[in-house]
């Protein structure tokens, strides 16, 4: 069984990440593996927990070239190799055919549709039936694994950046220190990851050379509690450094991986670039695939001032009923002490992503365009509906992000409302955010 290949990039060599510190003991051994450790798959590699008795990391391969459209219609199963008391079998997972109250999807580290690649239909379908080992999948929030999660999944899979449509996709797992507990009857409770990375390698074809984009995105709140999370949402997708990653999970990537990626662990570290953002460790929000940026020639980040001013999308109308059909609203609030002129401040939307129209884009409205001066300035505790919303288009069947930036081009607030909060008619999406939460 092939496995990872380090040399699947032209010209440069990834090798596998490795554990430091206590994570090592957490690595199943089995004579059965590689190098009594790596479970090797068609396309992929991983380390696996035995404690928690999920991946530690998978390590994918992914020939864009290559991809075939297969039927998916594999069952789970556990992999004959590993003791089976170490793998997280059906019974912990969401059973998709009944109700229930169990909300936990059976999660792919190494997605089916990104390994489902080979020179020979039935070489590709091997390949994607290989992912449907439990030792491949985590318990991941249905809502998390059937939205967030997937737009980057999709990001990597239609990504054309890649020369020669080659890129390498290293995504795990990350566990916070106060971890929710999903208990089986007669079975040993099983940890719920806090949120999950992952790690993509390409070669640039427009620069010839090694390109990373890393991201981290949480399902669970209570692991947010702590001083570095601050700021950060659950079921948000976060452009990332390596070095986070590499810190939140106890793994070491190659230096060559962690000085590709464009994003800043430190202010010390930006300035030798000549770079200044709003926040560090450097993150930037990502709803969308449109919004995973190259930031490598860029000396302007995204400003987050979403801690510094009290202006909040405070709610949004997005399906509207009745007579009042087509009549979309924004509100906006200032729960600061002070007056705020909202004067060159504009809203944007983005839909949620879809396959079928992923070039959808992202929508503007100018607040000047649509209110006098006077009626710009909001008074500690005013409110100010914003309508009607042309050019913006707000969606009732999927979700969407609205950002709400001011005149210096600065992010002020962001919402995301989902599905099926769309879908309830004449029912307003109320938003709250709050750091003692």
């Amino acid at each position: 069984m092939p496995g990872y290949d380090e040399k699947f990039l032209k010209g440069v060599t990834i090798p596998l990440p490795q554990p430091r510190g206590q994570l090592r003991s957490y690595v199943l051994g089995d004579p059965d593996l590689r190098d009594d450790v790596y479970a090797d798959y068609v396309n992929y590699t991983m380390l696996i927990d035995h404690e928690r008795r999920c991946p530690i990391f998978a390590a994918l391969n992914i020939d864009q070239k290559l991809f075939k459209k297969i039927k998916k219609h594999k069952a789970w199963k556990v992999d004959p190799r590993i003791d089976k008391g170490f793998q997280l079998d059906n019974d912990y997972y969401k059973d998709r055919h009944e109700r229930g109250d169990n909300p936990w999807d059976r999660g792919h580290v190494a997605m089916r549709a990104n390994a489902t690649w080979g020179k020979t239909r039935n070489a590709a379908k091997k390949a994607g039936d290989d992912t449907f080992w439990y030792t491949n999948a985590t318990l991941q929030h249905n809502n998390f694994n059937r939205d967030e999660w997937v737009s980057i999944e999709m990001w990597v899979n239609k990504l054309d950046l890649a020369q020669g449509g080659k890129i390498t996709s290293i995504s795990g797992p990350i566990h916070g220190d106060d971890p929710r507990i999903v208990k089986v009857p007669g079975k040993d409770s099983a940890e719920v990851p806090a949120g999950f990375f992952k790690v993509v390698c390409f070669i640039n074809k427009h620069t010839n050379k090694l390109d990373v984009r890393a991201f981290i995105s949480w399902q669970d709140e209570i692991a947010l509690r702590d001083n570095d999370a601050k700021g950060m949402y659950s079921a948000q997708v976060y452009q990332a450094t390596v070095k986070e990653i590499e810190e939140r999970t106890g793994l070491k990537f190659p230096k060559e991986v962690a000085k590709a990626n464009p994003m800043f662990w430190s202010e010390d570290s930006a300035k030798k670039k000549r770079v200044k953002a709003s926040h560090y460790p450097e993150r930037i929000f990502v709803d969308h695939p449109e919004e995973i940026r190259d930031l490598k020639e860029r000396k302007t980040r995204i400003h987050y001032a979403d801690e510094e001013v009290d202006v909040y999308i405070a709610a949004v109308l997005v399906n509207p009923r009745g007579r009042d059909k087509g009549k979309e609203w924004i509100s906006l609030i200032n729960l600061g002490a002070k007056k705020i002129s909202l004067k060159g401040w504009r809203l944007v939307a983005w839909q949620t992503w879809d396959e079928k129209d992923r070039g959808w884009g992202e929508k503007e409205l100018m607040l000047d365009n649509l209110f006098k001066a006077e009626k710009l300035v909001l008074q500690p505790g005013e409110a100010l509906t914003v309508k009607p919303l042309k050019p913006i288009v707000l969606s009732n069947k999927r979700g969407g992000t609205i950002i709400l930036y001011d005149d210096k081009d600065r992010q002020i607030d962001r919402v995301k409302y989902t599905a099926t909060q769309a879908r309830k008619a004449g029912r307003a999406v109320v938003f709250f955010y709050s750091d003692d939460q």
